[in-house]
């Protein structure tokens, strides 16, 4: 698959087509992965083709110098080893034959690398310093398959969702310490506040925010009985925004909700077929606290859920919009 034209650094490109096609921008040239449901998809750049495997994550360093893809690969038996893909502007770097399923990747301090892993009843989660490769792998076991990862902006420390509920990891005498847990079924997503004050967790169709101890600072249903299955924080950690799934067409969100974040109160959303986006693919907050919506046009709304302005992709022209405030 050929990349396209260059884009500038540091912009993240989504192709809306019959598959979803993801182009990271690496300082002036892209990689792409193309990701289907069920069979294997590669990972190319505009040189060269790397083997065949299946993307699960990817995530940028903090400098946005490297993109790290966590990759899992079948092998002839059946199973699968993961394999961490590291692009740079110097070419890629790849640490391969990881014995085990690899569930989620994030950056953390010091260029440090956490991925999950899950192979069998081994479960855990390890952190690399890819400089080093696995010569520096610290590890802890978990007893789920960790669903997500997240490494805490304030602290060394890594939060980790689990079916079972949400723990924090310290890094300390050069191992994985557990600081706390707490209790949260079916804990699919995590994500810290930009302070690291507060850690939000997906389960189910809730949300519920944790204190920077465990503790639970409040509990909402924000899916109506769908699946919540990401969020994202805005930049000054008032608000946060929460895809919805849609189990119709799984590839594609049914609404995006925007919480309170001192509260969990809902206070607008933009719904599909709601009469502004007909189809929702995705999110994400501009450095300035507007929420950028994506699907079968780009939408853009302030932080009062008022619709600034739509671009649609057939004509490319922006409509200036009257206020709109979902229901």
């Amino acid at each position: 698959m050929a990349s396209s034209a260059p884009l500038p650094r540091g912009l993240t490109a989504y192709l809306l087509a019959a598959s979803l096609l993801l182009a990271a921008v690496l300082q002036g040239f892209a990689v792409e992965a193309e990701v289907y449901a069920s069979e294997p998809v590669y990972i190319v750049d505009q040189a060269f083709r790397i083997k065949a495997g299946f993307p699960v994550s990817a995530a940028w360093s903090p400098d946005g110098a490297t993109l790290a893809v966590a990759v899992n690969i079948p092998t002839q038996s059946g199973a699968f080893k993961g394999a961490l893909y590291l692009y740079s502007q110097g070419g890629v770097t790849v640490i391969e034959d990881l014995p085990a399923f690899l569930t989620d990747l994030q950056w953390g301090p010091g260029g440090l690398l956490a991925y999950g892993y899950a192979e069998g009843l081994d479960t855990g989660v390890a952190v690399v310093d890819p400089a080093a490769g696995l010569a520096a792998k610290t590890e802890v076991r978990v007893k789920a398959a960790p669903a997500a990862i997240a490494w805490s902006p304030s602290a060394p420390g890594i939060a980790v969702a689990t079916g079972g509920g949400v723990r924090l990891y310290q890094l300390s005498g050069g191992g994985l310490v557990e600081a706390w847990r707490a209790r949260v079924d079916g804990a699919s997503g995590a994500y810290w506040s930009p302070d690291g004050g507060a850690l939000l967790v997906l389960h189910g169709g809730s949300a519920t925010l944790l204190g920077s101890g465990g503790e639970t600072l409040w509990s909402v249903e924000v899916a109506g009985g769908s699946f919540a299955a990401r969020a994202e924080w805005s930049p000054d950690g008032g608000l946060v925004a929460v895809g919805v799934e849609n189990r119709v067409a799984p590839e594609r969100l049914s609404a995006v909700v925007v919480v309170d974040a001192a509260s969990g109160a809902e206070l607008w959303s933009v719904e599909e077929e709601g009469g502004v986006l007909r189809v929702i693919y995705g999110f994400h907050w501009s450095p300035d606290g507007r929420l950028l919506v994506y699907g079968d046009a780009l939408a853009v709304f302030t932080r009062d859920g008022t619709l600034e302005f739509k671009v649609e992709y057939a004509s490319g022209v922006v409509e200036a919009l009257t206020p709109y405030t979902a229901a």
